[in-house]
C-alpha cells in the first residue's frame, strides 16, 4: 500500500506503468492499481533503491506511507518492523527454482555450503527502517 501527500492525477497510473526516468535510467514497467484519491497498490518488476519514493517524487508526490506485503511469491503476512520469519519448504523450493541463476553466483562466492544446498539458512529479510521501502511488491 502506498499513500502520497496529494490527490493522484488521472494519468498517474499510466505514467507509473510505463516507467519513470530516475537516476539516468527508465524504470521497468510496473503494475499500478489506484485505490483512492491518494492511495495505490504497486507491483514492481525491478527493485531499485527507494524506487517507489523516487518514482513518486519525479511526478511531484511525496510518499507518506509505504507497506511491503510480499517479495516475489513470499507473503509477508503480519510481520512487524524488525521481525523476520523462516520460509516454509514450499517457499524455499519456489524461491530456489525462480532464482537458480542467482544461486550459482551465491555458491561461487561461498554463500552456500559445500554441498550447494544451504537452504535452511534462508529467511525473509527483516523489515527495518534501513530497508523499508526496498523490494518488489507493495499493496
Amino acid at each position: 500500500l502506498v499513500i502520497v501527500d496529494k490527490p493522484l492525477e488521472k494519468d498517474f497510473g499510466k505514467k507509473m506503468n510505463q516507467g519513470i526516468r530516475i537516476d539516468g535510467q527508465t524504470t521497468k514497467p510496473c503494475k499500478i492499481q489506484v485505490l483512492g484519491k491518494q492511495k495505490f497498490k504497486i507491483i514492481l518488476t525491478q527493485g531499485l533503491n527507494r524506487q517507489i519514493r523516487r518514482m513518486c517524487q519525479s511526478l511531484g508526490y511525496k510518499v507518506r506511507f509505504l507497506q511491503r506485503v510480499r517479495i516475489m511469491d513470499i507473503q509477508l503476512g503480519n510481520l512487524k518492523l524488525g521481525r523476520w520469519r523462516n520460509l516454509s519448504p514450499v517457499e524455499i523450493e519456489n524461491l530456489a527454482q525462480k532464482t537458480k541463476n542467482f544461486y550459482k553466483k551465491w555458491r561461487a562466492i561461498g554463500f552456500a555450503g559445500s554441498n550447494g544446498r544451504r537452504y535452511k539458512d534462508i529467511c525473509v529479510l527483516p523489515i527495518t527502517n534501513q530497508n523499508k521501502g526496498r523490494g518488489h511488491s507493495y499493496s
